[in-house]
């Protein structure tokens, strides 16, 4: 028995040439694997330069007024709001500033009140001191022989007894 046919091409080039034989159409991007990156690096902004020239050749505006004036709007709300919350920090330090001062001053008018009274208590003592010098001295010309009466001394406190030493041995 013989052996069955493995392949044929039979009606294949008819198939081939029903539509035109073309060279294969370059879809895609070239790869770029393996290249040089300093090289690769200058490509993308060489690509990025021509997008803008083709652009501006078509008379498309690369950055329209009413972003940018938005932008600038942005801006000046922000550095607005920036101005008020400065301001108020520094009202706020103002008073911070304010209020130790005043409870500084408040505490040297303490001081000083403090120091005024105890100089006048310091005066009314020696005031009395004087008075009782002057009366003791009246009494003493008054009664000629009589001594000032001396106050009385604190008796000794006793001392309690000091206990033997022990034997050590």
């Amino acid at each position: 028995m013989a052996k069955e046919r493995q392949h044929t091409a039979h009606n294949q080039e008819k198939k081939w040439h029903r539509n035109g034989i073309h060279r294969p159409c370059m879809t895609g991007k070239r790869p770029t694997k393996g290249m040089d990156p300093t090289y690769l690096r200058n490509l993308r902004r060489v690509r990025r330069g021509n997008r803008k020239a083709v652009l501006l050749s078509r008379g498309v505006k690369l950055y329209p007024s009413k972003r940018s004036a938005a932008k600038k709007e942005t801006r000046r709300k922000l550095e607005a709001d920036r101005e008020k919350i400065e301001a108020a920090k520094r009202a706020k330090q103002a008073e911070a500033e304010a209020k130790k001062k005043a409870q500084e001053a408040e505490v040297e008018a303490k001081k000083k009140a403090a120091a005024a009274a105890a100089e006048e208590k310091k005066k009314a003592l020696l005031a009395a001191r004087a008075e009782a010098a002057a009366k003791k001295k009246a009494a003493a010309a008054a009664g000629g022989d009589k001594p000032a009466a001396a106050p009385a001394e604190k008796p000794a406190a006793a001392k309690p007894a000091e206990k033997p030493a022990a034997d050590k041995s």
